[in-house]
């Protein structure tokens, strides 16, 4: 008579779902995306226009990367019929929120920082030259502020916005709408008060 010995019970294989590392992976990522479509960084003023689009773009492919490896291993683990986990929603939950976060939290805007660019500009001399290099006012960063000697306007040229020929940004001109410069093309729009928004091409 041939006794057959049982062999051990094979375990089954434990599938886990995705954790808290491509959680927390999510959460820097879209954090960056999120200051990265407004830029605004955690730290004084803006970037350049350009670097900030690099950085926002990086971040956009990486977080499909991630998402492509949270599809990945949630579809492997809800085929292994293992008990529901909460870690499966983690990371389409931060994404939400990083969305949501994304469509309403309020851009920078001049008029919410204007109080900050009175009280500057409080600060300099009623008359004569001004020369104001890499200046940040609240989330704004300006490559140089500028009064001419013969000049009352203050030109506030934002950093974000230079271009070859072309600049862009606030003057501060009590009194009277700011003179065009005579080598360049001056475009503005009075925000009320002394204050207007202006675009400038120079003439080379």
């Amino acid at each position: 008579m041939v006794v057959t010995v049982p062999g051990p019970v094979p375990k089954p294989v434990q599938v886990r779902p995705p954790g808290r590392i491509l959680a927390s992976i999510t959460l820097i990522l879209c954090a960056g995306a999120v200051f990265g479509s407004m830029n605004l960084w955690p730290v004084s003023g803006r970037i350049f226009n350009l670097l900030n689009f690099v950085i926002f773009a990086a971040t956009a492919l990486a977080l499909l990367v991630v998402g492509v490896v949270w599809c990945f291993r949630t579809v492997k683990f809800l085929r292994s019929e293992q008990p529901w986990s909460w870690m499966v929603v983690t990371a389409p939950a931060v994404v939400a929120i990083g969305l949501v976060l994304a469509l309403t939290l309020p851009e920078p805007s001049f008029e919410r920082s204007r109080p900050k660019f009175d009280a500057f500009v409080a600060t300099l001399p009623t008359a004569g030259p001004v020369s104001v290099e890499d200046h940040s006012i609240d989330a704004f960063d300006f490559s140089r502020i500028t009064r001419y000697t013969d000049d009352t306007a203050i030109y506030f040229v934002d950093a974000d916005t230079v271009f070859f020929r072309y600049t862009s940004g606030w003057i501060y001109s009590p009194g009277q709408p700011p003179p065009p410069p005579s080598n360049a093309e001056l475009e503005y729009t009075s925000l009320g008060g002394t204050w207007y928004e202006f675009s400038m091409t120079y003439d080379f």
